[in-house]
């Protein structure tokens, strides 16, 4: 199942359909079924889907899967609380996915932060025309002491590696934040 989006779909689906089924018959089979069997079978499947959904998504590696589990998981905790199914443990889930996302994530971006530092040779940058020099600080906001007027060729006081750094930073804590849309989190959290 670690492997793709489908798979999970199936699952969730399955489960999805199980219970919505269960949930109509007891409404609608007199007696058929009660809530209490209704909520002890639930209970039982809860530990066994969350123990499954955790194994299979420790195995991926996809920061893409990843986030389109989470969503899964989101629309599956909010379909079973309209029914009046606990959902707590699911929660739970998510916030190890998130953690496991981070830990993905931080994988990746070591691999980009050698690749930067491989290929640095520590020099300063030097621009030769005024538009070179615009670039640089767009790529990367500097504030440090800049001359009234500009003469080129121009030296910057860092190497080529800060802006591709600050860039990457930025990316990253952009990638983090993709994890917490539609969770309806505080800032704080």
């Amino acid at each position: 199942m670690h492997e793709s989006e489908e798979s999970y779909k199936a699952y969730i689906h399955a489960v999805l359909g199980f219970f919505i089924l269960e949930d109509h018959v007891l409404n609608t089979g007199k007696g058929l079924i009660t809530r209490a069997f209704l909520d002890d079978m639930w209970s039982m499947a809860l530990s066994k889907i969350v123990t499954a959904l955790q194994t299979h998504s420790a195995y991926c590696t996809d920061a893409t899967l990843i986030l389109k589990i989470k969503d899964l998981i989101m629309l599956f905790c909010a379909t079973l609380k309209n029914y009046g199914y606990t959902i707590k443990p699911l929660w739970e889930l998510v916030r190890e996915l998130r953690d496991h996302y981070t830990e993905v994530l931080m994988q990746r971006w070591v691999q980009v932060f050698r690749e930067i530092l491989s290929k640095e040779d520590f020099q300063p940058i030097k621009v030769y025309d005024q538009e070179e020099f615009d670039n640089i600080l767009l790529s990367f906001p500097w504030d440090g002491d800049l001359p009234d007027v500009v003469t080129f060729p121009y030296s910057f006081p860092f190497s080529s590696m800060v802006p591709k750094v600050y860039q990457q930073v930025k990316e990253f804590i952009y990638a983090c934040l993709k994890f917490s849309e539609d969770l309806n989190l505080s800032r704080s959290r």
